[in-house]
């Protein structure tokens, strides 16, 4: 090859280089909330100062942006946490994802409101106000499936008072017949509702419901005090049609050891089968030591 064939293509190419890297890079962006993906509209976005808006995608384009580190500021909010990051734009056209976490409704830490590893509560439903329907000591460790109920309900066939014990580990079952005398299972008992897994589900949801985009909530800003702790009032609503309830009031610990913790739920559902349309659940204890054996069967 010539002299001055290498010299053309030496030049072509560092022309090439130069420009290349002076061309303006452009971020295409996605703004989505952490627990479900779901797209956050109209979030304002900074990029070095200069502001844009997201779409009902979440999605967010810049203009041209000659430096290669750029600055990304979310603004935060009532129901979201502020964002800040520092990025490179590697590319000319550089796509990226910004996933956002919810704010507690009691600017908690979120470690004090994780769903709790185990619970002893007071079940009480019925009609009215009066919640005389269902009458349950209940005492749970969710992740294992393992739940020991105690109390009386009305049946709502014969509309007779049942007294029931029955303790659940995993999927085997233990309960006292009408003889009092322990039977086991390993399916769920014909006609005995299974009230721990039952309820835990509304227990999720006191404790997802505000990084959960399905509900809206309101915080009550009032202090109260409910058996020795203070507590702050949220009502929370599902946003989509949900057989799970239809209000969901619950009375959240503000400090000490139970700090985040729900201590109080109030429930108003759908005509539950087994639970009547109104449901009172006081917490004893969460997070303790909680052991469930199974009974000697001794007939």
């Amino acid at each position: 090859m010539k002299k001055k064939e290498i010299t053309l293509i030496l030049v072509l190419f560092l022309s090439f280089c130069f420009f290349g890297c002076s061309k303006k890079r452009v971020l295409e962006g996605y703004v989505i909330d952490a627990f479900q993906k779901k797209p956050l509209t109209e979030k304002k976005v900074w990029i070095d100062q200069k502001e844009y808006l997201t779409d009902q995608q979440g999605r967010f384009e810049t203009d041209g942006i000659l430096p290669e580190s750029v600055s990304i500021k979310i603004d935060g909010d009532e129901r979201f946490e502020a964002f800040s990051d520092q990025i490179i734009l590697h590319q000319q056209h550089n796509l990226r994802k910004f996933e956002i976490r919810a704010r507690h409704p009691l600017d908690l830490p979120h470690e004090k409101s994780y769903l709790p590893y185990s619970y002893s509560l007071l079940l009480k439903s019925g009609k009215d106000n009066s919640y005389n329907d269902v009458s349950l000591a209940i005492s749970g460790i969710p992740a294992d499936q393992s739940f020991e109920t105690k109390g009386v309900y009305l049946d709502q066939q014969t509309k007779q008072p049942v007294t029931q014990h029955l303790l659940q580990l995993g999927f085997n079952f233990w309960y006292k017949d009408e003889y009092q005398n322990w039977q086991y299972s390993s399916m769920p008992p014909i006609d005995i509702p299974i009230w721990g897994m039952m309820i835990d589900s509304y227990v999720s949801a006191m404790y997802e419901f505000y990084y959960n985009l399905d509900y809206s909530y309101q915080v009550d800003p009032e202090e109260q005090v409910i058996r020795g702790e203070k507590v702050r009032k949220i009502i929370i609503k599902p946003l989509n049609d949900t057989n799970l309830f239809k209000e969901m009031t619950i009375f959240m610990v503000t400090e000490g050891i139970n700090q985040g913790a729900v201590w109080e739920a109030l429930l108003v559902l759908e005509e539950h089968a087994w639970l009547g349309p109104r449901v009172q659940i006081s917490f004893l204890e969460v997070n303790t030591s909680i052991i469930l054996n199974p009974p000697e069967i001794t007939h």
